[in-house]
């Protein structure tokens, strides 16, 4: 049987017989003797003593062997102290070689071995110290320890390294409670101090904590990098079964690649595999920067969350300096970075070798670019390369020194310079103040804005696009249309052209000076004037009806036709000035009570507007058809030509028509023709020009009450005719031929 402990020393000299017949004849040597065997007998005993009973050990050595085992209340074991010899310092300070110190767990199967070259050991307090050299390791392998100078306290487990700590975890394959959510390969823990208590299953680093990932710099993903004061690990009970809870404090800083986050405490759980950083924490990557009051981090989806009052600075390649803004109505670069503010914030970073990135912020989101400001119930901001795009939905609201808007969902898109809205969409443009003739009190100009509406919007290159539904408005006139496009120019947002289709409807909204009107088509092109973005000119195409909508004395007037463009009168009022029409033109003068005065329908058409859009002159070209309804004396006339001339009088009536080319006039049973045809209200005489002839048909023959006389005239170089009298006058030979066939009846279809 092997010797447990081996005590030597200075050999014994005894004289007398032999054993168990012996005598000591030297008392010096019989009190050395006696010493010695006191001695060896307390040292058996110390070794082999059950717990809660102690002796003291003598001076001496031992060999091939050195064990000192503690128990629990329970009497089972829980940690062996050995070494491979010891020597006694004193009465309980033994100094001990090869140390070898075993943790075991509930079960007494070791969890922990501690080993170092050489130690003191005080058996009274149950100590081991040593300066030198020391190593640790969990018995599967997953964690090892190594450092310089060293405390065991057997008593109560406790392991503490002062110098120089250097960890290592290994990512053991099906290792349960892995460190997979932190780290994909080993980690290496470089610390000051190490504190291991045993029977809590608990470390404490302390001093310069410095944690890094064991792969290369260039590896993808990017190896994982922490710092701080201190950082804790919190063991599964028995200590050997891998990683619960890493708690690191003061000074956090978390590094993965070009990305950092810090904060005052992180705490990493392998039960959800997430660290939360909290107190002041910050968060950068290439492309942007932010802070909350808690982070999430979770590496295993390369993401993390930011919560409560979290902020975000993007980079100047993301639109934060030198580069187009994002917003509406920002003409050129801006020097002012984008900055997000959110309630909660979920980022997912970048792979390797990329700049991608996607942002998510939740609840109460805002937007800021400088004076510029966005907000919603919730945002994505994703980045492609150098392309970022910011998609805002739940009551999207922006607004920018020049302009304002909301719609259900907004999406910025940096790369394209682009802007959309889409559901319950609208949108404010402030433009250049103005005064208007009846604001005559005021002493400064009144702000203008155009106010638009629709279903949705895009907004690109200083140019909007609405779709579906769309109103807008501004201090002078509104609209109504199918879809509408809205180019501005320069910081006050001047109105320099806007384009309508399907089903436009467009009217002034006061005339101070005049009667207002209507005009509808399927698409209409407005001008605004290089001076204030006033409406200058419109065109109208397909469709057109332009319409008087509050009559003057002596009734309203209306035009359809394909094609026409309308100038308007400089000032705020928009009245008409003129109207050039094209492609079935009509135009009606409707009369005080409601029958028309005059119609006239012809290819082309301009009509020049008096005071309060009341028509002063037309001039029509093209298969011209003309024929009067109500007149103030004189029966009506109808007149087919290629190009007539009218003026009116105050009372909308025709006061004064030049015909010309084919002019073919029909009153009544009686007919005219010629070249050109002049008539004058004021004596209702016509003039006919260009081989004029007339044929004139009494309507009833009032001497012999028989069939109307009938008198055809023509072969003179002037006709004129009077359309009250029915008489006639020709200068030059002429021609009177009395009878003949009666004229057809309405000649003169109006079409």
């Amino acid at each position: 049987m092997k010797q447990v402990a081996r005590i030597t020393s200075a050999p014994c000299r005894c004289h007398g017989k032999a054993a168990g017949n012996s005598a000591i004849h030297n008392p010096q040597s019989a009190i050395t003797w006696f010493r010695l065997l006191i001695s060896t007998a307390t040292i058996i005993l110390c070794l082999i003593m059950p717990p809660g009973v102690h002796a003291q050990p003598a001076v001496g050595k031992v060999k091939g062997g050195f064990l000192v085992p503690e128990y629990d209340a329970q009497n089972r074991k829980r940690s062996l102290l050995s070494g491979e010899s010891a020597e006694a310092k004193s009465v309980t300070l033994w100094l001990v070689s090869k140390l070898k110190i075993e943790v075991l767990g509930e079960d007494e199967k070791t969890t922990w071995i501690v080993e170092a070259p050489v130690c003191l050991y005080d058996y009274a307090h149950k100590v081991a110290q040593s300066s030198t050299a020391i190593s640790a390791r969990s018995a599967n392998g997953q964690l090892a320890i190594t450092g310089e100078g060293f405390e065991w306290k057997q008593a109560d487990q406790h392991l503490i390294i002062s110098n120089a700590v250097k960890t290592l975890i290994r990512q053991t394959s099906g290792q349960t409670n892995a460190l997979s959510g932190l780290a994909k390969q080993d980690l290496e823990i470089r610390a000051g101090r190490f504190d291991f208590d045993s029977r809590k299953s608990y470390v404490n680093y302390t001093g310069g904590v410095q944690v890094r990932e064991l792969t290369n710099n260039s590896a993808t993903p990017r190896p994982f990098k922490l710092s701080s004061a201190t950082m804790g690990i919190q063991l599964p009970p028995g200590g050997g079964g891998g990683v619960q809870t890493i708690i690191s404090e003061e000074n956090v800083v978390i590094e993965e690649g070009t990305s950092r986050v810090t904060g005052t405490r992180a705490v990493y759980s392998a039960t959800n595999e997430l660290v939360v950083v909290t107190g002041l924490a910050r968060w950068e990557t290439e492309q942007a920067e932010g802070k909350g009051e808690r982070l999430v981090l979770d590496r295993k989806q390369n993401r993390f969350e930011a919560y409560d009052a979290t902020y975000t600075k993007l980079r100047p390649s993301l639109g934060g300096t030198n580069t187009t803004a994002w917003f509406p109505t920002q003409h050129g670069s801006t020097n002012e970075p984008v900055e997000i503010f959110a309630d909660s914030l979920i980022a997912k970073l970048p792979p390797a070798g990329t700049r991608n990135l996607e942002i998510v912020a939740v609840k109460e989101v805002s937007i800021v670019q400088g004076t510029n400001r966005a907000s919603a119930d919730h945002a994505i901001l994703q980045t492609i390369g150098s392309n970022s795009v910011v998609t805002l939905t739940g009551n999207g609201r922006w607004k920018t020194p020049a302009a304002s808007g909301q719609a259900n969902t907004l999406i910025f898109d940096q790369g394209k310079n682009s802007f959309k809205g889409d559901g319950n969409a609208a949108i404010q443009l402030r433009q250049a103040a103005t005064k208007t003739t009846t604001d005559t009190n005021l002493k400064t100009n009144r702000a203008r804005f155009l106010e638009i509406k629709s279903a949705r919007y895009e907004f690109q290159n200083g140019q909007f696009n609405f779709h579906d539904h769309v109103t807008a408005q501004d201090d002078q006139w509104r609209m109504a249309t199918g879809q509408l496009s809205v180019k501005t120019v320069g910081p006050t947002n001047r109105l320099e052209r806007l384009i309508a289709e399907q089903g436009v409807q467009l009217e002034p909204i006061s005339i101070t000076n005049g009667n207002p009107w209507k005009l509808t088509c399927d698409r209409a092109t407005a001008l605004g004037n290089e001076k204030d973005g006033h409406l200058d000119s419109i065109i109208a195409e397909n469709n057109l009806h332009l319409e008087q909508l509050k009559p003057t004395a002596n009734g309203l007037w209306s035009m359809d036709c394909d094609r026409a463009t309308l100038h308007l009168k400089p000032g705020t009022d928009q009245q008409i000035e003129d109207v050039h029409a094209e492609q079935n033109v009509r135009v009606v003068q409707l009369g005080t009570n409601g029958p028309f005065l005059w119609r006239l329908q012809s290819g082309q058409l301009d009509l020049t507007m008096a005071a309060s859009n009341r028509i002063d002159r037309v001039t029509a070209r093209q298969n011209v058809h003309l024929e009067q309804g109500v007149t103030r004396k004189g029966p009506p006339l109808k007149m087919r030509c290629e190009t007539a001339s009218l003026t009116l009088d105050v009372s909308n009536h025709i006061d004064r028509v030049i015909a010309e080319d084919q002019v073919f006039l029909e009153q009544g049973p009686s007919r005219a023709s010629g070249q050109m045809i002049t008539f004058n209200s004021a004596d209702n005489e016509m003039e006919l020009k260009g081989h004029p002839s007339v044929t004139l048909v009494e309507t009833a023959n009032t001497k012999t009450n028989g069939p109307p006389q009938i008198i055809h005239i023509d072969g003179a170089e002037q006709l004129f005719w009077n359309r009250l009298s029915n008489k006639f006058r020709g200068r030059g030979p002429y021609r009177i031929t009395p009878g003949g066939p009666l004229p057809v009846k309405n000649s003169i279809v109006f079409p």
